[in-house]
């Protein structure tokens, strides 16, 4: 059963990266984009519901989450009329993700950048 789970976040990811290859705002981006949101929900509620919650599930659903934002800024930002100010905010934040992310990797702990990291 907990093969099941890795499956869904494997169909995530694999959304995410169909929706390089269509154009932004397209029936087809809309149809990928919320399969790929249908299946990043689906797959938490089966590991929990199924009691098979495991550290390779969220490892790769953490994976899934930044190919698919890393997908969406690709497809949308350049067509998006932002403001510089928002773009440099934007990285910011980027980075203090991934600077939070590779902290509770190296650490291990579970307190590193607040309780959204927390098993409970």
């Amino acid at each position: 059963m907990r093969k099941i789970t890795n499956i869904i976040t494997f169909c995530r990811i694999l959304f995410s990266v169909l929706i390089l290859f269509f154009p932004a705002f397209s029936p087809m981006f809309y149809a990928l984009y919320v399969a790929a949101g249908l299946t990043d929900m689906a797959d938490g509620v089966v590991a929990r519901k199924t009691n098979t919650v495991c550290e390779l599930g969220s490892k790769l659903d953490t994976v899934a989450d930044f190919v698919f934002i890393l997908v969406c800024m690709i497809k949308l930002l350049p067509i998006l009329n932002i403001p510089l100010w928002l773009w440099i905010w934007i990285e910011i934040i980027g980075v203090i993700k991934i600077v939070c992310k590779c902290c509770f990797r190296i650490c291990g702990s579970q307190e590193i950048c607040g309780s959204a990291y927390s098993n409970e």
